[in-house]
């Protein structure tokens, strides 16, 4: 159960972390060569070199992001994954302490149960009664 949490988690994170940096790579790819192409005053050799480079700038700072996300989506899976781990051992915990309660109320009503059989039982042979009955 445990690991299906974290896998669902992680595969979650990706999945967002994804669909952002690729929409990012695609918006900032298009209006950067969009721009590029528009607003340059140079000659279309020198306009392709600039988009070439924007490109490659665009390339790394998308690549940087993944690192970032997939960095974030680790640290996430194991703070979810220490967090299940903590609660699962005090949900241990007191699981044993409730057994454990069990166990002792029992051994007092059983104990208790006793007692009154044999008080009650003291009472009616003073009483005579248990000697009539036999």
């Amino acid at each position: 159960m445990l690991k299906k949490l974290i896998k669902k988690a992680t595969k979650k994170s990706k999945v967002e972390t994804a669909k952002d940096v690729a929409a990012g790579a695609v918006i900032g790819t298009t209006i950067g060569a969009a721009a590029g192409i528009l607003l340059a005053p140079k000659a279309g050799k020198e306009t392709r070199e600039d988009i070439k480079e924007k490109s490659k700038e665009i390339t790394e700072n998308v690549k940087s992001s993944v690192e970032e996300k997939v960095d974030e989506a680790k640290e996430l899976k194991e703070k979810v994954a220490s967090d299940l781990k903590t609660k699962m051992d005090k949900m241990k915990d007191v699981k044993e302490d409730v057994a454990e309660d069990v166990k002792k109320g029992y051994t007092d009503i059983k104990d208790t149960v006793k007692e009154t059989k044999k008080d009650v039982k003291d009472d009616l042979k003073e009483e005579k009664i248990i000697e009539d009955i036999k």
